[in-house]
Order: C-alpha cells, then structure tokens, then sequence
C-alpha cells in the first residue's frame, strides 16, 4: 500500500472543498438577484407625486442588465458545480468502507455540518472526524491528481 503523506490528505480537502465553495458562490448570487430585483421593483414603480424622470428607466435597466449576467454566471457555475459533484462522487465510491464513503458525501456533497453527519451515521463528532480524516487518507489512494 502507498504511503500518503499530510500534503496529499491537504490536497484532497482542498479538491473537495472545491464543490462547498462552488455551492456558497451560487447560493451567494441567487441572494444578490434577489437582492436586485427587489430594487428593479422599486425603481419601476414610481410613487405618489413623485416626478417621473428618464434617469429611473436607465437605472432600471442596468439592473435588468446586472441580473441578466448575474443568471448567466450562475448557469455556468452550476454546470460546473453538478459536473464536480459528479466526479467527486465517482471517487468517493471507489472507497471500500461504506462509512467512510458516508462521511465524504454527506460533508462534500450533501454540505452536512459535523453534527448532522455524527447523527446520520449514529457516530459521535469525534469519532465522525476521525473516520473522516482516514477516509480522506483512503481517498487520496485514488485521486489521479496525486499520481
């Protein structure tokens, strides 16, 4: 058996946290249109005795314009998200341990914290941590970008 050295276990947490970093910049521009719109709302709609200018349409418009490229971006990050998804899991299943394969997915894939993790495979925390950092040892056996 290979010998895994600290470098190769922090390699693979940072391939791996790859997928939750993805999901946070998605979850954080899905929060910004939302943000957007409310202001594009606010914009159209003028008020009661207020004067309608041409600066609001323009105004409106680089809002449109701003979550136009927001959603493209998004669509884009989200294609890359599933397709990192995907191949993070067809390494995790490579694992031989079923636990093992457990606490990677539901901490890389499925975004669990510790303790929801700890509860779903009836483990503690600590012990939960220590599976997961053989897990990440096993797991870096069969990442290709070590090799």
């Amino acid at each position: 058996m290979e010998q895994v050295t600290q470098a190769d276990v922090k390699h693979v947490k940072t391939y791996l946290r790859k997928a939750r970093e993805l999901d946070t910049l998605v979850h954080t521009k899905l929060s910004e249109i939302d943000r957007l719109r409310e202001l594009a709302e606010c914009l159209s709609s003028p008020r009661m005795g207020e004067k309608v200018s041409s600066n609001k349409g323009n105004t409106s418009m680089q809002t449109v314009d701003k979550i136009v490229d927001l959603q493209a971006e998004i669509r884009k990050e989200i294609a890359e998200l599933v397709s990192l998804i995907g191949e993070i899991h067809a390494k995790i299943e490579l694992l031989e341990n079923p636990i093992e394969k457990a606490v990677l997915t539901e901490r890389y894939i499925n975004m669990k914290s510790w303790e929801e993790i700890a509860e779903i495979i009836s483990y503690s925390e600590r012990n939960t941590k220590y599976i997961h950092g053989r897990a990440l040892k096993n797991f870096a056996l069969f990442c290709t970008f070590l090799h």
